[in-house]
Formats: C-alpha cells, structure tokens, sequence
C-alpha cells in the first residue's frame, strides 16, 4: 500500500499500487481521463474471474472497469481486485456502481456507504457514479464529498460543527452560515463552529480554526488545540476570524 501525498492541491490516501500513483483518486465525468479509459476492460465479476485476470494482465496498460451485482457488490469488487495485486496486476482500477435510486437523498446516503468502504479498502484509482434522473454536475458533487469524507482527495473547505444545544448562547446556524460564506473557497482548511466551550474543543480537536462560543454574545477563536483569542464580541469574531487565517498564511483571495 501506497503513503500519503500531501500539498496545497491534492491529498492521496493510501492506495494499491498501480500505474496511476500519485494521483488523487479520479471521478469519471468530472476530470480528463477520457482517452485513457476509452479503451479500457470491463471486468466481469459475474464469470469467471482466472479468465478476467489473465485478460488484464495481457493488457497491462488498459484502465480496468470494475462494478458488481446485488447487496454484497462491494465485497466482491475488493476481492477482485485484491486478487489483482496478489497477482502483481498493477493496471489503473475504476470502480462503479449504477443506482436505481430515485431520491437523491437516498442516493447520497447509499453511495455514501458503499464508495466509503471501497476507498477506505484502498482499491480505487476512480470512481463512478451512475443514478437515473440525477445530472452529472450533481454525481460529480457527490462524488467529490465521498472523497473528501475519506481523505482520499481534498476539495474544498471542510466545516465541523455541533448541533447546538442548552449551553450555545448564540445563533449557531446563521453564523455558520455566515462563516462558510467568508470562506468555503479556502481549499483544505478544517474550521471548527462550535456552540460551547465544554465540549466544543474536543469535537474540533483536528480542525485548523476554531469558532467557540464563551458566554452571552462572545466568542473565542482557536487555531489547532490552542485558544489564541479570547472572548471578544461575537460582532467582532468573524473579521477577527479572517485576520487570525491571514496571520497564518492561510488565506487566498476568493
């Protein structure tokens, strides 16, 4: 299995090997792979798969198209390509997975489960998304928050936050929302909106920035673990917020 490759555009988890190493983990529809896949196999794990792989391994450049039948398709696609690297195959791997769902709410949550365990087994170079009556703009969405939900690519600014309760002494939902305004173009940063000082810390302990509710109408700002200002008015705690990013170099023009 790979390590991991970190910079400012991309983040690789760890993967099979295969000839696609170092580069994040692909979305079919979204990024330009078209003319290595138009020429691809599709695997079929519904025969006989000694056969499957030796018609890969006499095509040791062709990308690999892997999807599966019924309830327990993700196992058998791991398998399958587990079975690739024993056999030393290290052709490009697409997973896919065709969903006759017609919600898209259901989708999100099925696909969720489904490509989460796929990625975290490590077995995907791409992935691909198929639903009827669902655009392509929304798959490669959807897509793209798997894969930053699973470390495997990181594509915009990601939010933690509680859902509020007795101790939030402030309106948690229009300030995120306002804070998510000022700065969802901040690629790879974690921020941090959290109701309370008790729990608040704990529950952001990995996010880059912190906005924690301290008392009545203020607000103390974190970057990492450590509490670097201290209960200001909450009128004042996001352009401070802004300046605390900008003091540390984190900040890019939207």
């Amino acid at each position: 299995m790979n390590g991991c490759i970190e910079d400012a555009d991309q983040f690789v988890c760890s993967r099979r090997k295969s000839a696609w190493d170092g580069r994040v983990t692909q979305v079919v529809g979204l990024d330009p792979i078209n003319d290595e896949t138009k020429d691809g196999i599709w695997a079929d794990l519904n025969g006989d798969w000694g056969l499957e792989y030796d018609k890969i391994s006499a095509r040791h450049d062709a990308v690999v198209t892997v999807t599966a039948d019924g309830a327990d398709w993700a196992l058998k696609v791991k398998s399958f390509v587990n079975g690739m690297s024993a056999r030393g195959i290290e052709n490009p791997v697409i997973v896919a997975k065709f969903y006759d769902i017609v919600s898209f709410e259901a989708l999100q949550i099925t696909a969720a489960v489904d490509f989460g365990y796929v990625l975290l087994s490590g077995i995907a170079d791409a992935i691909f998304i198929g639903a009827p009556d669902v655009t392509r703009e929304e798959l490669n969405r959807l897509s793209l928050n798997i894969l930053q939900a699973t470390r495997h690519r990181i594509s915009k600014t990601e939010f933690i936050s509680c859902p509020g309760c007795g101790r939030t002494l402030y309106d948690l939902q229009s300030t995120l929302k306002e804070i998510k305004a000022a700065t969802s173009h901040l690629k790879g940063l974690k921020i941090g909106v959290m109701g309370c000082i008790v729990n608040g810390p704990g529950e952001m302990a990995d996010a880059d920035y912190g906005y924690v509710g301290a008392g009545p109408g203020h607000i103390s700002l974190y970057k990492g673990k450590e509490c670097v200002v201290k209960n200001i008015p909450a009128s004042e705690a996001l352009p401070r917020l802004i300046a605390l990013i900008k003091e540390h170099g984190d900040w890019v023009e939207p």
